[in-house]
């Protein structure tokens, strides 16, 4: 976002979060960018497998439980995984991504592939979002996937819209907020 508006790519709007439908506890202050879709990051687990699930980020990566993530370079649940880890561990952040490496099956490109190698059980958690379980209730009708609920919360992915300063029809993302 600071890039793109230091680059001049994208042009203010008019718009609050009291035009749109999402929790005014976002407290979204920002005149370029908007937030049309939000979510947490948890890891999910298989109930059938994972019968006493971590109950903190500390939990799990003090447990003997395998994990699949995702890298931040090229994956937003990465980037978030990276930010939570600074929260939660601040100056000891380094040695938590050390007791977590150790649990680690794999670090994979995106989210797409690390969800599949868990789905084909190759580890007991993966980063994912807090609605992935949702999926499989609706779609697959079985409960067994569950997000794990923290003590200390959960990162928030925030997603954003911008009206491109080359628009021709400037005023058409109010119609974008509309239908969404």
């Amino acid at each position: 976002m600071p890039q793109a508006r230091r680059l001049g790519l994208v042009q203010a709007h008019d718009l609050t979060l009291a035009d749109w439908p999402l929790r005014t506890s976002l407290d979204w202050q920002d005149s370029h960018f908007i937030p049309f879709d939000f979510g947490y990051f948890a890891f999910i687990y298989d109930s059938r497998k994972v019968t006493k699930p971590a109950t903190s980020l500390d939990a799990l990566i003090n447990s003997d439980a395998s994990i699949i993530y995702q890298d931040p370079r090229t994956s937003t649940p990465g980037q978030g995984l990276m930010h939570w880890m600074q929260v939660v561990y601040g100056d000891e952040a380094e040695q938590a991504w050390q007791r977590l490496a150790a649990n680690t099956v794999t670090v994979t490109k995106g989210w797409s592939e690390a969800y599949g190698m868990f789905l084909q059980g190759e580890a007991d958690y993966v980063l994912s979002y807090s609605t992935s379980p949702a999926y499989h209730q609706l779609v697959e009708e079985t409960h067994a996937y569950q997000a794990t609920r923290f003590d200390e919360g959960h990162t928030a992915q925030v997603e954003v819209a911008a009206v491109s300063a080359y628009s021709d029809e400037p005023n058409w993302h109010r119609r974008f907020w509309f239908f969404c």
